[in-house]
Formats: structure tokens, sequence, C-alpha cells
């Protein structure tokens, strides 16, 4: 055999092995993009367990206490805004809900803990899913006049008040 066939043939091997190099690549490549590897993919599929145990995987707060809570329904409520500015109304209500239940759990908590300025923030974000996810302004408004029981001067929720009986801001 000819040094020239030997080399056409080395290439074409090589050409074969590079080319199912390449597919398997491809096919690893499919799987990652398909596979479902953040806590909005999950949520979006319905798997609210699994998205949830990622979501808060990282929280700092101590578990079960009014921090963790508010900390997991921020991320909840962030998780909610993410599909209502994709336009994804029946995801966004899904973590809308968990975001809410979350949060007023913090509630609770955070008054039994008597941090009742945090208790506020806790029923702002509430407040905040509720007009502006859920559209739901008589929600909304009970929101954030609790948030004002707990901290008469919490601005977001005066504003709010205001702003949903079409006051001027003040």
């Amino acid at each position: 055999m000819s040094i020239s066939l030997k080399f056409k043939l080395i290439r074409l091997g090589v050409l074969v092995a590079g080319c199912s190099l390449l597919a398997k690549l491809m096919e690893a490549q499919s799987v990652a993009v398909n596979a479902p590897t953040n806590s909005r993919v999950l949520f979006g599929s319905g798997d609210y367990g699994n998205a949830e145990a990622l979501l808060f995987a990282d929280n700092v707060s101590p578990l079960n206490t009014g921090a963790w809570y508010l900390e997991s329904g921020t991320k909840l409520m962030y998780l909610a805004t993410s599909f209502s500015n994709r336009h994804d109304p029946v995801s966004a209500r899904a973590a809308a809900k968990e975001a809410i239940a979350k949060l007023q759990t913090a509630e609770t908590r955070l008054v039994t803990e008597q941090k009742l300025i945090t208790a506020a923030r806790a029923n702002e974000l509430v407040g905040t899913l509720c007009e502006f996810v859920l559209h739901d302004p008589v929600a909304a408004a009970a929101a954030y006049h609790q948030a004002l029981l707990h901290d008469p001067n919490a601005t977001g929720a005066k504003n709010a008040t205001a702003r949903l009986a079409g006051l001027p801001k003040g």
C-alpha cells in the first residue's frame, strides 16, 4: 500500500472518529439543554418540591425562623415576577401563591419574634404580589393595611394604599 493511500485512510479514520465524538458531544449538549437544571424550569414544569429545594438550598437565614420564611418567600416572589414578565400567567400565579404562603408564615413568626417592622415588610411583599402578579387589589389593600398595623411608618404600604385608593403619594 502506498504512503499516500495509508495517509488517506488514516485521515478518513480520524474524520470518522471525530464525527462520532462530535455526535456524542452534541447529544450530551442536547440532554444538558433540555434537563431541568434551575428552579424556574422545575417550577414551570410543575415540579414545585424540587424547585423549592433548589431555590432554598442557599438560604442564609436559620431554618424555620421568620427570616428564613421571609427569604424563601422573597425568592418565590422573584420567581413569580419572572414568570409574569415572561407572560406565563399559570406559573406566575402558582409561584405567587407559594410565595404568599411563605410570606404569611414569615409574618406570623416575625410577630412572635417581636420583629414588627420586618413583619410589615413581609406584608408589603404579599401586597405587591397580590397587586401586580395576581391582579387582586382587594387582597393587596388588605396586605398593605396589615403591614401598616405592624409598622405605621411603612412607606411602601402607605404609598401602595394611597395608589390603590387613587390618592397622591405622601
